[in-house]
């Protein structure tokens, strides 16, 4: 009887064919970049510099942009002498072929600082070099700049500044020239909110005629021949160029697979080797911005299985599993000495002794001044928009905004702690540029108690002094938001003040104006 069964299995063995099967994959075609990858770009994109895409250089011939500006002047109306206002910014063909780039885009809101154009003028017929005017002009009217006022700081010199900025990962801003100026007016006249550019701001050009820098108010336009001076200052956004990529897509490729069958009429049995199956969760690195002072920070790196599985002879089959996994921890270094600094207020400590320092609020944050640091703290939005201050002047902040810190004057290589005090919360760590500056981003942190906290900066200055710098605000809860924690930072300024940063008429009695023809 066993004779007869296995002679049976046999010709089943003999008869069965042996299939096998794979799936067919397609290949997987072309992917384009976009904007902001290097990719093709259109106004209004978000380029390669987190900025907005304003001029998109024409494929052949040359490009023209106009706008017609009415002046609704009550008075004009009144007396019907009422003077429209007629913007052109023009190239020629020959003018467009020799643009060294394909787009133009602007700095982002974040990026935005009040400077002066220059600590002093270079005289009536010198101009400092930036007389240009036309689209692609702007990044040798600021060369121009830097060289003829090299000892100007970032706040004295919006070239200085544009030049020194580093935004989106780039390094290569340039102030706009006055055509590139008001190109960007026009893309904001008819896209309300282009760019994050705010109404009835003064915003600056890198050109210069007759002695005075060239500027432009957004909302209620008006193009303006500016005294150049220190105490004088406006709105300062940097642009870049852009040049579109080699090779305009990228490509993803798959092996495509066949499908085969194999009849086999074999009466012998192999048995397939053993087979082991590795797997490996990618490394997971939590990174830890808050942990109070002493406290122990863990980081997952990563975790490991193996599964081995035994085919013996008989056909039996068994199977073992390993895993492992590597942790690593940290210890948050004790909290600094923080001077003390009420809401609105600032101290610092220089090698253990107190020092004074100064605080301003201008352009929606304050700035802090003193032992060599230069520090600018203020709010910013999900979407990365500076958040405005309200009709107190404070800035109030969500829990899905962040404190933003700007900070220079550090040692070069300088890692510099940020905390929260009062229970002292380390939000993270920084390490000053070449440059001795530094720019980060923190989420106010979980569970933060309501009341009065300190912003507090740690690290040497450029000349080797070890300096703590606090700065007073307020944490609260606030009724009607949803459960969400709020955050308030007390910026309390003279009203005349508030009035004199915040309206355009007072801005204006500063100035020595004259009226474009």
């Amino acid at each position: 009887m066993r004779r007869l069964i296995a002679s049976l299995f046999g010709a089943l063995v003999v008869v069965a064919p042996f299939a096998v099967s794979q799936i067919d994959v397609a290949p997987v075609g072309a992917v384009a970049p976009t904007c902001a990858q290097g990719g093709t770009c259109a106004v209004g994109d978000t380029g390669p510099g987190g900025g907005t895409v304003f001029f998109v250089k024409p494929a052949s011939g040359g490009f023209t942009a106009s706008l017609n500006i009415p002046d609704t002047s009550p008075m004009c109306q009144m007396m019907h002498m009422c003077q429209n206002t007629n913007l052109n910014v023009t190239l020629t063909s020959a003018e467009v072929a020799a643009l060294p780039f394909d787009y133009l885009e602007v700095a982002p809101v974040s990026a935005e600082a009040t400077t002066a154009w220059a600590s002093s003028d270079c005289g009536y017929a010198n101009y400092c070099g930036a007389n240009r005017t036309a689209i692609g002009t702007g990044q040798a009217n600021t060369d121009a700049v830097i060289a003829a006022r090299g000892n100007d700081t970032i706040t004295q010199n919006a070239s200085k500044y544009a030049d020194q900025l580093v935004s989106g990962g780039k390094s290569d801003w340039y102030l706009p020239s006055i055509d590139e100026l008001q190109l960007i007016y026009m893309r904001y006249n008819a896209t309300p909110g282009f760019g994050g550019f705010q109404s009835n701001y003064y915003y600056q050009s890198s050109t210069n005629n007759c002695g005075c820098a060239r500027w432009v108010r957004f909302d209620q336009f008006h193009d303006g021949y500016i005294t150049i001076d220190t105490s004088i200052t406006a709105q300062t956004r940097p642009i870049r160029s852009i040049v579109l990529s080699s090779g305009s897509t990228t490509t993803t490729t798959s092996t495509t697979t066949t499908t085969t069958s194999t009849t086999t009429s074999t009466t012998t049995s192999t048995v397939p080797p053993s087979s082991t199956t590795t797997t490996t969760t990618p490394s997971t690195t939590t990174t830890v911005g808050g942990g109070a002072s002493g406290s122990n920070v863990t980081t997952t790196s990563s975790t490991t299985s193996t599964t081995i599985v035994k085919i013996g002879s008989s056909g039996a089959t068994t199977s073992t599993s390993t895993s492992s996994s590597t942790t690593t921890s940290t210890t948050v270094p004790p909290a600094p000495d923080a001077p003390e600094a009420a809401p609105g207020e600032s101290g610092a400590i220089v090698d253990g002794a107190a020092r004074a320092t100064t605080l301003e609020r201008s352009d929606n944050a304050l700035i802090v001044s003193g032992a060599g640091i230069a520090a600018t703290v203020y709010g910013e939005s999900k979407d990365g928009a500076r958040i405005d201050l309200d009709a107190d002047g404070n800035l109030n902040l969500t829990g899905q905004d962040s404190i933003v810190v700007e900070a220079k004057g550090y040692d070069a290589g300088e890692e510099i702690g940020v905390w929260l005090h009062s229970a002292p919360v380390r939000l993270g760590v920084l390490t000053a540029g070449p440059d001795g500056a530094f720019k980060g981003t923190f989420p106010l942190p979980d569970g933060a108690e309501a009341g009065d906290h300190r912003l507090v900066l740690q690290g040497r200055n450029a000349t080797g002094q070890d300096v703590v710098i606090g700065i007073g605000l307020t944490i609260g809860n606030f009724e009607g938001s949803s459960g969400l924690t709020r955050a308030l930072i007390v910026i309390p300024v003279a009203l005349a003040v508030l009035l004199g940063l915040m309206i355009p008429t007072t801005m204006r009695r500063r100035r020595k104006t004259a009226e474009l023809a």
